[in-house]
């Protein structure tokens, strides 16, 4: 994995490509990646902060993940933008099992919000657009 890491540095390095690692899908937990790694002892943040050592040790410009660990990768590793799916505008029960809500992300640290759901699935999704930008103007 190291090889392909410093390749794809190599790669967009005299380009204004930026790279992006992912570290721990929002739809995974503890308990999935104890089961899908066979180790009672994984925990998401563990994961999520070995991957975004390889992330700044191959010189990418940020990480996908959950709202929950910006605030530690911005500490840790402050050189990497984090970059936050799993934003909905309350925190219901859906597929996702780490999300926040907008101001939330913010104040954990996000960098970037990903907001999908909540405004394509929207009625008026240029008004949920809108109110979001307020909210977060504030």
């Amino acid at each position: 994995m190291k090889k392909t890491l410093e390749l794809a540095h190599q790669v967009v390095q005299d380009t204004s490509i930026k790279l992006l690692g992912v570290t721990v899908l929002t739809s995974l937990d503890n308990d999935d990646l104890q089961t899908l790694f066979l180790s009672s002892t994984l925990t998401t943040e563990r994961l999520v902060q070995n991957l975004a050592k390889l992330a700044v040790d191959n010189h990418f410009y940020g990480v996908i993940c959950s709202p929950w660990e910006a605030k530690m990768i911005k500490t840790q590793f402050p050189s990497l933008q984090t970059i936050t799916p799993g934003i909905q505008l309350v925190t219901k029960q859906t597929d996702q099992k780490r999300v926040a809500t907008p101001v939330l992300a913010k104040e954990l640290g996000a960098d970037y919000l990903v907001i999908g759901r909540a405004i394509t699935s929207a009625a008026d999704p240029v008004a949920v657009y809108q109110q979001i930008v307020t909210t977060l103007a504030d």
